[in-house]
């Protein structure tokens, strides 16, 4: 599932309270050390400044079930800067017009965060 994340996805991204979305692709770094978020401009997040990550779901299916995944909001930091940055992706349609690919790399980057914040407690 991991392997999701570094082949990127493409999502609708708004940084901090902003009401204007980019499309980009979202990606981890070969060295799985930067978030890379490419569209019409370039931005990286250093996993390692991540300090909160939340899935946003959509509907309960009749019977019980998940949620699907349609999103997610990360909380960051940035060196030399004070209090946090919020980000929010929501899945966005590949050159198909599948969101699959968004919802698969969302699963995979929330195993991804939940490993990370795991290390970061030992």
């Amino acid at each position: 599932m991991l392997v999701f994340v570094p082949q990127g996805a493409t999502f609708l991204v708004t940084f901090g309270n902003s009401e204007k979305s980019e499309t980009m692709v979202c990606r981890l770094s070969n060295n799985q050390r930067y978030l890379l978020l490419d569209g019409d401009s370039h931005h990286e997040i250093e996993v390692a400044h991540i300090s909160t990550v939340q899935i946003l779901t959509e509907g309960f299916p009749a019977g019980g079930g998940n949620a699907r995944a349609t999103g997610m909001s990360l909380q960051y930091s940035i060196p030399g800067s004070e209090g946090m940055t919020q980000l929010k992706l929501t899945a966005g349609e590949d050159a198909n017009g599948s969101r699959r690919p968004s919802t698969v790399w969302l699963v995979a980057m929330h195993k991804a965060a939940k490993l990370l914040c795991e290390s970061r407690d030992q």
